[in-house]
């Protein structure tokens, strides 16, 4: 890592491992057809290693820089229609709701290490709060010619602070995304010396946080080759190729009673077209390669900054991704009935062949 030292007033080198431990315990069960519920229980634990040999002659510190635990309960559904485009452009719907109680210990901004004894320990502050997360997906056929789809997705999430400790710092905040924009940017910041001499600073910032957070995106999509491309290369079956046009938006708010006050200051926008190829590998597996294209609307392109480092926030943004499906859906778990596990504790039930 790369830092500005103010007692030194220049820039260090800081050398550091992370362990990041997370441990979870979940517990599911289908409520109703196609209504799924889970209970789980979660505890993180964070240590760093700073090797401070090169920057201050001293030996490896190592300390925990947070640890905590959450419990909640989180349900969903899908009713997603299966037809020859439900990978490459699905139809029907699909959600889900979270809720989360955290507890969490992290060190303080200032004044972080007290010793006693001469042994040095970690000086927390306590976080509390509740979370709630949601999800929705709709995918439907074009009113105007069944062959084309509309699809929706709408995202968020609420944060609330517990107790009277109400400054939550902001790496516990929501964020979120829009494409056609960088999820971190560069930016600056003035700080004053004891002399009152203004510093530079350039530090990483999120793109859009808060204690609510809202994202969407409207797609039409269409194929580009009538059927079925029905063509082999090697172990790689290509199958459908679609093109799409998408629009997506998303803000955050410090107070999640401002979105319902709209204004479009607050949201940033944007516009683009992807291609979308549908392929088989290895005569089972499903293979998606998307190419995309967005642009930022809201936001300048790239502008360069001091060091010749870059403030990057909107402008042409292009991706290149291959995966096993081309949207969130399978974000959303189904329990599968056809395992063999519950074919085997209902011996009477079998898949049509």
């Amino acid at each position: 890592d790369w830092f500005y030292e103010e007692s030194e007033g220049m820039m260090m080198t800081l050398p550091y491992q992370v362990r990041l431990t997370n441990a979870l315990l979940g517990a599911s069960y289908p409520l109703l057809d196609g209504l799924y519920g889970q209970l789980f229980v979660s505890a993180d634990r964070y240590d760093v290693a700073l090797d401070m040999k090169e920057a201050y002659d001293l030996s490896v510190f190592k300390y925990n820089l947070s640890k905590g635990y959450r419990a909640g309960a989180m349900t969903w559904f899908s009713a997603r229609e299966r037809n020859s485009r439900s990978n490459i452009s699905p139809t029907g719907i699909a959600g889900k709701l979270q809720y989360s109680l955290w507890q969490q210990h992290s060190l303080q901004e200032e004044n972080s290490f007290s010793f006693e004894s001469s042994i040095m320990k970690e000086q927390y502050d306590d976080y509390r709060f509740h979370q709630v997360d949601g999800r929705l997906l709709l995918g439907m056929s074009s009113p105007f010619y069944n062959r084309h789809d509309f699809h929706f997705s709408f995202g968020g999430s609420y944060l609330k602070p517990i107790g009277s400790n109400t400054d939550i710092p902001s790496f516990y905040l929501p964020a979120a995304r829009v494409p056609g924009y960088s999820f971190f940017y560069k930016d600056e910041k003035i700080k004053y010396n004891e002399d009152g001499e203004p510093t530079t600073m350039i530090h990483d910032t999120l793109l859009f946080t808060g204690r609510a957070v809202l994202t969407g995106e409207l797609s039409y999509r269409f194929p580009l080759w009538p059927g079925s491309i029905n063509r082999k290369l090697s172990f790689v079956y290509f199958d459908m190729l679609y093109g799409v046009l998408n629009l997506s938006g998303g803000a955050g708010f410090g107070n999640p009673t401002d979105a319902w006050n709209f204004n479009r200051s607050d949201w940033l926008l944007s516009y683009g077209a992807e291609v979308r190829l549908e392929t088989i590998s290895f005569n089972n597996y499903p293979l998606a390669l998307q190419f995309r294209w967005d642009y930022g609307a809201d936001r300048a392109a790239p502008e360069t900054f001091v060091d010749n480092r870059e403030v990057i926030l909107g402008g042409h943004r292009f991706a290149f991704s291959i995966g096993f499906s081309f949207d969130d859906w399978g974000l959303i778990p189904v329990v599968d009935y056809l395992s063999p596990a519950r074919l085997r504790a209902a011996p009477a039930f079998r898949p049509n062949r």
